[in-house]
């Protein structure tokens, strides 16, 4: 016996668009904890003086040009 009102194609395409919400929401969440922190050209500039990379003069010199 058919129950009038009642759609059942509509739960399989409803199951599916929940389902991939859920999994989209996991991936999203996970994705950001694997994104490196962004460092400002500033800070990339000091961690290569620091490491040596850079001397002083031209670690002055490219902060400068920085700043302007």
């Amino acid at each position: 016996m058919h129950h009038i009102g009642c759609f059942p194609w509509f739960g399989f395409p409803f199951f599916l668009f929940i389902a991939v919400l859920i999994i989209t929401m996991i991936m999203r969440r996970r994705n950001r904890f694997c994104y490196r922190e962004s460092f400002s050209t500033l800070e990339l500039l000091e961690k290569r003086y620091i490491n040596g990379e850079i001397d002083e003069v031209e670690f002055k010199k490219i902060r400068e040009n920085l700043k302007r």
